[in-house]
């Protein structure tokens, strides 16, 4: 073993807890975008990255529950919007800003499960 004044390892920071939210998805193919830009793809499992800033600066757009997702409002201009639509379960990651209505801005999301694979077109506004 170790000699016995090395002492003990420091013990790692503890992860912060992850919040669960949830994100309105275009699905395309069995795959989902961002509504948003239209090219931003996630994937289950996989982290996704882009630094979110105070007032609606960066960062992927979550919600607290899943009706507040549902009742999500899109730009005009976003790319997809008439595409069909998925709602998934999302690990958010800070720093998160949150917003009105349950919104919130994450730096980090990675999505853990398909909450709905087909959101029906009157569950949702642009």
């Amino acid at each position: 073993g170790f000699p016995r004044e090395m002492g003990a390892l420091p013990a790692l920071p503890p992860r912060p807890p992850s919040v669960l939210c949830y994100k309105l998805v275009a699905r395309k193919g069995g795959r989902f975008f961002s509504i948003y830009d239209g090219t931003t793809e996630y994937q289950l499992g996989q982290l996704v990255e882009q630094p979110a800033r105070p007032g609606h600066h960066g960062g992927y757009y979550v919600y607290r529950t899943a009706q507040q997702a549902l009742d999500a409002k899109f730009p005009a201009n976003s790319a997809l919007k008439d595409a069909a639509k998925a709602l998934l379960l999302v690990e958010a990651g800070d720093p998160c800003y949150e917003y009105q209505g349950g919104k919130v801005a994450c730096s980090a999301i990675t999505p853990i499960e398909i909450v709905l694979r087909r959101v029906k077109k009157a569950a949702w506004k642009v």
